[in-house]
This record gives structure tokens, C-alpha cells and sequence, in this order.
């Protein structure tokens, strides 16, 4: 049974049926099917090989439209694009509005082994480190990812120093002073040496 586009409005295109009912920390509702979640994540697939669902995410009411209910700690907001992500009429390009919608689907991503997805939002995290270089270097800190720390950290060299110390971006406030105090020291550490190099050239100019 499908239920009426008034009655389940959240269940817009792609998730207006399924055969099973994915609901989100804030009780929004997504139907999906198992074989998509199976070939997007070895987490789901062996949840369905499961005799019974786990109490810890089968939702207390077990079923809606005769449909079992599986409960995740994930937000609506961070589901709708991670699930979106597991059908076959998913566009990478059009999932990542920001970094935060990057960071947030890349942390559930790992969290549910979901390869491909890992990869949409790495590139996508790469690709908006460009325009938002700072954020970027944040959001990296905080997920343990090396290389983009490095990548973010390099595209910050164009943005003045005086700019990063009084960006108040919301990534900032979780990562610690010191991550904050490397980053700045960087920038400072690659200016002073440009205008090392500069000043040696400008020196060689002249005795020449």
C-alpha cells in the first residue's frame, strides 16, 4: 500500500515507495527499498540478513503502511540527501549545497561503509574547499581527514590572515584553538617566505 501525497508529504520523489520505512532522529519518514540500501552499505545489507531488527533501530511501533520501521540517529536533513544517494536517480552534482551538507553526509557515510557516497562527498568537500577554504579546513579537522586538511589548508593562502581570524563560521567552534593556532601559522610561515624569496630576488637584481 502507497500512502496519498497528503498524507505522507516527506515522501517526495525519490522516496514515494519501498518495502521498507527509514525514519530519521526527528521522526520524518523515508520509504526506500532494501536492495538499494544493500548495495549502498554492508551495514544494511547484513541488518536485513538479521533473524530479527536490532531494538536499538527498529523503531518501537515496528511498522507503518505494513511497512517495518527503521530508526536512525541521522536528521532529516542529513537523510535526504544520504538516501537519495543509494537510488539509481541520484545526482551527485546537485547533492552538496555547502561544506556542512558535505561533512554531514560524509560522517554518516562512514559510519554506515557507504563507499560511493564516501567518495561524492570527498570530492564534493575538495571542490567547495575552493570557495570556502576555511570551513573547509574545519569540517576536516574535525573528521580526521588529513589530506583535506592539507588541501583546505593550502587554498587558505589565498584568503588574508586577518580574514581567517575573524571568520566566525560554526565549523570553527568544533575544532579546538590549536588546530585554529596550525592554521594560522601556516599562513603566516608561507607569507614570510614568499617575501623571503622576494626580498633574495629583489637583492640578486641588484648586484646584478
Amino acid at each position: 500500500m502507497h500512502p496519498s501525497t497528503d498524507e505522507y508529504d516527506s515522501h517526495l520523489f525519490p522516496f514515494d515507495e519501498g518495502d521498507i520505512v527509514v525514519r530519521s532522529c526527528d521522526d520524518q519518514d523515508f520509504m526506500m527499498y532494501k536492495l538499494d540500501l544493500s548495495r549502498a552499505s554492508p551495514v544494511f545489507r547484513n541488518m536485513w540478513s538479521l533473524p530479527q531488527p536490532t531494538k536499538n533501530l527498529l523503531d518501537g511501533t515496528s511498522s507503518k503502511y505494513g511497512l517495518a520501521v527503521v530508526k536512525l540517529a541521522e536528521s532529516a536533513e542529513v537523510l535526504t540527501i544520504l538516501l537519495a544517494l543509494c537510488t539509481p536517480m541520484h545526482d551527485a552534482n546537485k547533492s552538496f549545497r555547502d561544506i556542512a551538507d558535505a561533512a554531514r553526509i560524509l560522517e554518516a557515510a562512514r559510519k554506515y561503509e557507504m563507499a560511493w557516497v564516501i567518495e561524492q562527498a570527498w570530492k564534493a568537500m575538495r571542490k567547495l574547499a575552493q570557495d570556502e577554504p576555511i570551513r573547509a579546513y574545519a569540517a576536516a579537522c574535525r573528521l580526521g581527514l588529513k589530506e583535506e586538511i592539507v588541501h583546505a589548508a593550502k587554498m587558505c593562502l589565498r584568503v588574508p590572515i586577518e580574514t581567517i581570524l575573524a571568520c566566525e563560521a560554526e565549523e570553527l567552534e568544533q575544532i579546538t584553538s590549536t588546530q585554529l593556532r596550525r592554521l594560522v601559522k601556516y599562513r603566516s610561515d608561507c607569507s614570510k617566505a614568499v617575501e623571503d624569496t622576494l626580498q633574495m630576488l629583489r637583492g640578486d637584481s641588484h648586484g646584478m
